[in-house]
C-alpha cells in the first residue's frame, strides 16, 4: 500500500468516527405522557360541615297559618331549618337577623324555604309564631305540634334541650335541606349569611342541572 493511500483511509476512518459521535451526541426529545386536566369543578357546599349519618327526616307539623305541613311542601328547592322557640333571648333573635340578612341575596332568584320548627309546643301555638316571625320575613314558615310531635323532629334532626334550664337551653344549627328533602348541611350560628347564601346558589344550580339532565331522553 502506498504511502499516500494510507493516509487516505485513516483521514477517512477518523472523519467516519466524529460522525457517528455527532450522531450519538444529539438527543432525541421524547413526547411526554398526555396529563388528564385537572377537574375545576368545585363543591356544591363549601361551607357548614356534612351531617351525621341518619340525621333528618319528616316535619309533619303545623304552621303558623293553622295548615298541615310536610316536607312535600317544599320540595324541589333548597330549604333552610331552624329550631327554636319565640320567647328565646339569646341565639333565635340572632338566627332571624341572619336569615334575614340571608334572604336579600336572593332579589334577583327564588329564595330558599325558610322554617322555623319551635321547640316549645305548648306557648309557641300558629298565632303566637305568626306574631314572632312577620317582623324578620313573612315568608318565613313557623311549625308547631304536639309535644310529641316535636320530640320526634328533634330526634330525627339531632337538637338537644335542657328542658329543666329556664329559658329552655337547645342547641343552635340550620339545616340546609336539597332538592329533594334530604339533609344536605348544618351550619353553625355564627356561620355567615353570605356563606349560606353561596352553598344554597350552588345547590339551587345543581339541583336544576340534576332535574333537566333526568328528563333527557
Amino acid at each position: 500500500m502506498s504511502p499516500s493511500l494510507a493516509v487516505t483511509l485513516i483521514w477517512t476512518s477518523m472523519a467516519a468516527a466524529s460522525c457517528w459521535a455527532e450522531v450519538a451526541a444529539v438527543q432525541v426529545p421524547v413526547p411526554a405522557p398526555a396529563q388528564t386536566p385537572a377537574s375545576t369543578s368545585a363543591p356544591v357546599y363549601q361551607h357548614g360541615e356534612p351531617p351525621l349519618q341518619g340525621l333528618g327526616g319528616a316535619l309533619d307539623l303545623i304552621t303558623h297559618k293553622g295548615k298541615a305541613f310536610s316536607l312535600r311542601d317544599i320540595q324541589g328547592a333548597p330549604a333552610l331549618v331552624f329550631f327554636g322557640f319565640t320567647q328565646c333571648s339569646n341565639t333565635c333573635p340572632l338566627a332571624m337577623a341572619q336569615v334575614k340578612q340571608l334572604l336579600t341575596h336572593f332579589q334577583s332568584r327564588k329564595p330558599p324555604a325558610v322554617v322555623f320548627v319551635t321547640l316549645d309546643p305548648l306557648s309557641d301555638t300558629p298565632s303566637a309564631l305568626a306574631q314572632y316571625l312577620a317582623p324578620f320575613d313573612p315568608r318565613i314558615v313557623g311549625l308547631t305540634g304536639s309535644p310529641q310531635q316535636i320530640e320526634q323532629a328533634t330526634r330525627r334532626y339531632g337538637v338537644t334541650t335542657q328542658q329543666s334550664q329556664a329559658p329552655l337551653a337547645h342547641s343552635s344549627r340550620w339545616y340546609l335541606l336539597d332538592g329533594r328533602g334530604q339533609l344536605a348541611r348544618v351550619y353553625k350560628i355564627d356561620t355567615p349569611a353570605s356563606a349560606m347564601a353561596q352553598d344554597i346558589v350552588r345547590a339551587q344550580s345543581q339541583h336544576l342541572s340534576s332535574t333537566l339532565n333526568a328528563k333527557l331522553p
